[in-house]
């Protein structure tokens, strides 16, 4: 067995742990014309853009020294579509080297265009009897660079990556250590005009990662505990001074980004629990992104987990008493409360409360479709849940977090 794919297959438990980052981070203003000099070697580059900086002074900047090397410049409209992915997979050979610029759709739809390369394949990679599946025969890796434009789903550091089919919605995904970027390019002046309610609900994304990072129970490991304790403090500090203080300076920029790299490193070296399995069936459904749909669950998440995660997040409680004392949050419920002010702030509430009401005719169908996919993650239900989860205890999650958000009595 080699070392890579030792390391696919191998999961922490009870006295033995590891933690992996094989990447590495570059922040700071500026670090995004360090880019040619990381590729200076490299002949052929393929670049993946978001649409809003398809045609931005930022990234004609960013490309204007590579000129010549860069043999594909696709536009990545929307979340990655796995029929897209595949035609792009099998279209082009594997570059050199892979830059993508942008937002989680545009990083995973990067990442699923090389894992199709690699391992034939776009769903299911790495997963179930998949775990550890080695490369194709003279499949090449390329160089990964990603430089986000958004501080939400940490997909640069993830090895995670997720894809929609274009006509069911239905979610295909996968992951692999070796689709993790090889340099994140944090560079704040990509976040500088980033929309009021995507900078809230995309610093919510990271909370939610770094969270379930610190309280799952097999898998968590002291030095993620560690990461999400100092980042989460992080993250609220920088969103405050963003709304009270109207600071969009470099250095609260690059804690955003920063928080979010680190939340990819955390969950990748975890699971991601059943507020994202919930999350994922709501989102299949409606038109909320995907932070939106997180937040519908993960009050009532916590409301069952309270009893069992208690020493760590008292130790959060500290750490937040330290550096935002101004914030008051002395409790679990008052920092829950704090982020469902910045949802109502930005009006993201108001669409999320929309978005589930208009659900109400399928209300039956829809409890029984995450309750499908929350129930049938055994890993989460019987080995990473704080606490027991029964089947009364799963539908009990998913009624009482419709019904917090419009779709009570179904």
């Amino acid at each position: 067995m080699t070392p890579d794919r030792y390391l696919e297959t191998f999961f922490n438990r009870p006295g033995l742990k590891r933690f992996a980052f094989p990447g590495t981070l570059l922040w700071g203003d500026g670090a995004r014309l360090e880019i040619p000099a990381i590729l200076e070697r490299v002949r052929v580059i393929d670049c993946y853009l978001d649409a809003h900086f398809a045609e931005h002074p930022l990234a004609a900047e960013l490309l204007a020294p590579l000129e010549g090397r860069v043999r594909r410049r696709f536009v990545v409209v929307g979340e990655p579509r796995t029929q897209q992915v595949i035609a792009e997979a099998h279209e082009f050979e594997s570059p050199d080297a892979v830059l993508a610029i942008g937002g989680g759709s545009t990083m995973d739809f990067a990442k699923a265009v090389t894992a199709c390369r690699m391992f034939g394949l776009v769903d299911g990679v790495g997963m179930g009897s998949l775990r550890g599946l080695d490369p194709v025969a003279g499949a090449a890796r390329p160089i990964m660079i990603d430089v986000p434009t958004t501080a939400g789903t940490g997909a640069d550091t993830s090895r995670y990556y997720v894809t929609y089919d274009a006509k069911t919605k239905r979610k295909m995904h996968g992951k692999s250590w070796r689709l993790i970027a090889d340099w994140s390019v944090l560079d704040p002046a990509f976040l500088r005009d980033c929309p009021d309610a995507l900078l809230v609900t995309s610093a919510f994304d990271v909370f939610v990662h770094l969270f379930e990072s610190m309280i799952c129970r097999g898998e968590q490991s002291w030095f993620g505990q560690m990461l999400s304790l100092d980042t989460i403090p992080r993250l609220i500090r920088a969103l405050d001074a963003v709304y009270r203080l109207g600071d969009r300076g470099s250095d609260t920029l690059v804690e955003l980004l920063y928080s979010a790299s680190v939340g990819g490193i955390a969950i990748s070296n975890v699971r991601t629990g059943n507020v994202h399995e919930a999350a994922g069936a709501l989102l299949e459904a409606t038109s909320l992104s995907h932070a939106e749909t997180l937040e519908v669950f993960f009050r009532s998440a916590y409301d069952q987990y309270a009893g069992a995660t208690g020493p760590v997040c008292e130790d959060l409680l500290r750490r937040l008493a330290t550096t935002s004392p101004h914030l008051a949050l002395k409790s679990m419920d008052d920092l829950i409360g704090w982020w469902t002010e910045q949802f109502r702030a930005v009006g993201s509430l108001a669409h999320i409360h929309r978005e589930v009401a208009r659900l109400r005719p399928e209300s039956v169908g829809l409890r029984e479709r995450i309750f499908d996919r929350v129930w049938s993650d055994r890993v989460w239900i019987e080995k990473e849940s704080p606490i027991e989860l029964t089947e009364p205890a799963v539908w009990a999650f998913i009624d009482d977090s419709l019904a917090r958000h419009g779709l009570g009595d179904v």
